[in-house]
């Protein structure tokens, strides 16, 4: 990515240096590029994987046919051959804007409104990522919230920075926004709105080719499926006793609206999520995941009924997987279920894990 930066930056400065009245004709630019944009013809190596040989997209290309035989973009296949510089700048702010998407969990409104000082280092703690939360607002008033990141999120988020300063003050602009630059046009430095940040998105979609449904439709990446991807990763990866973890960096306000984003693509068939309730039912049979003294009859019933399935004296002696995969069978035949309970009360919101028996009977865990 900095490669790339770098040499738009230059591009772009060879440009304004120039005599050309009307710097916005790329296509002049590039057929005279010897005179005006020498660097064009000594593209850095590690760019040679994209193939650049032109100033402006390959979509704005009239020569080239719209679409293929298939009724795909025709100027997307062009562009997996050769491509612009301005096509090669889109993908990478459309990498970046995927980076954001899938790590931070952030909607398109709360990346779209970054401030170019969102990042904060805590040098015991790592990167944290500060925003606006996009809901649950009182009145007009923003939420200002923060959030820790892995390090490729910095770093990409430190691209763009750098990018966009410096596209700024080619045009002569000025902006504290993040994402206020390049937005898909070489000639042009502004904020990137709803509708740039979906194009941009469903161009890289085409470029990589992510494959067609049976239809032979595309599905394209959209910002939610995006934080909703960080959801079911951290939900699949930590279990039933995060809600309130995952709630809070989604920045819900309640844990039962967490839990109800969750299901949203599930009918409660699924098999990962039999395997999320087994995982965490199994951890408190043998002990690894406190449980309410309430709790204790049910957890020795579960337990006997474990313990006579193995035919082992100790809950001890039950390998996990095998403890996990018995659970999932009576979940999935109904005899056994996990399920949240919800609670409010003057101190705020909370939630138990129930323990549902095939008996019908409601024990909190």
């Amino acid at each position: 990515g900095d490669e790339l930066v770098d040499f738009a930056i230059k591009v772009k400065r060879e440009i304004l240096k120039s005599n050309v009245t009307n710097s916005a004709n790329l296509c002049y630019l590039t057929k005279n590029s010897t005179k005006h944009v020498p660097t064009l013809l000594n593209v850095p190596n590690i760019l040679d994987a994209l193939n650049i040989n032109q100033l402006g997209s390959i979509y704005s290309s009239y020569s080239l046919e719209k679409f293929n035989k298939a009724g795909g973009s025709a100027r997307a296949e062009t562009i997996r051959q050769h491509m612009g510089l301005e096509n090669a700048l889109t993908f990478l702010l459309a990498s970046i804007i995927i980076i954001i998407g899938a790590t931070a969990a952030r909607r398109q409104i709360e990346v779209r409104t970054l401030s170019d000082e969102c990042l904060e280092k805590r040098f015991d703690d790592g990167w944290y990522l500060r925003f606006e939360l996009g809901k649950d607002n009182f009145g007009d008033l923003k939420s200002k919230q923060s959030r820790c990141i892995p390090n490729i999120t910095a770093k990409a988020i430190k691209l763009i920075s750098r990018f966009n300063t410096s596209w700024q003050e080619i045009h002569n602009k000025k902006s504290n926004n993040l994402f206020f630059g390049f937005t898909t046009s070489f000639s042009t430095c502004g904020h990137l709105l709803h509708s740039s940040f979906d194009r941009v998105l469903d161009t890289f979609c085409d470029y990589i080719q992510i494959p067609l449904d049976s239809e032979g439709k595309r599905w394209y990446i959209k910002s939610h499926q995006l934080r909703r991807f960080w959801a079911y990763a951290f939900f699949y990866k930590m279990g039933l006793g995060e809600l309130s973890t995952i709630g809070w960096y989604l920045g819900h306000s309640e844990t039962e609206h967490t839990w109800a984003y969750i299901l949203e693509s599930f009918d409660g068939k699924d098999k990962e999520l039999q395997q999320v309730k087994a995982s965490y039912a199994a951890d408190v049979l043998q002990n690894k995941h406190p449980a309410s003294k309430l709790n204790k009859s049910a957890i020795s019933e579960l337990k006997n009924l474990v313990l006579v399935h193995f035919n082992k004296k100790h809950i001890k002696f039950v390998e996990k997987y095998e403890l996990e995969d018995f659970l999932e069978n009576l979940i999935s035949t109904d005899n056994f279920d996990v399920q949240p309970k919800f609670i409010k009360d003057v101190s705020g919101s909370d939630y138990d894990l129930i323990f549902i028996l095939n008996n019908n009977r409601e024990i909190e865990t």
